[in-house]
């Protein structure tokens, strides 16, 4: 049977702002009874990579999984040095 994720497509801007957090989506995303949760590379709380531990302990301890983290770089910037940059 295949496996369903969920990307908080809804929720991007809060919790790219940090007015939403992750720990938040997790705990709502529990009562959708799904396998796991995308995750962007963008979210407030996945900037720091000190977090990451315990991101991934909140999701596996609610029975999911993280299975993908989206990256959405722009490389329509004009300026040379703008797109370089997101590459980093």
């Amino acid at each position: 049977m295949p496996k369903i994720a969920a990307f908080p497509k809804g929720f991007i801007k809060q919790l790219v702002s940090g007015q939403m957090s992750i720990y938040e989506w997790v705990d709502l995303a529990t009562a959708l009874e799904i396998d796991g949760l995308e995750f962007y590379n963008d979210f407030a709380d996945v900037q720091d990579p000190s977090n990451w531990p315990k991101v991934r302990k909140a999701v596996e301890e609610r029975g999911m999984v993280i299975p993908m983290m989206c990256a959405s770089p722009d490389f329509t910037i004009p300026d040379r040095e703008g797109r370089n940059r997101e590459i980093e």
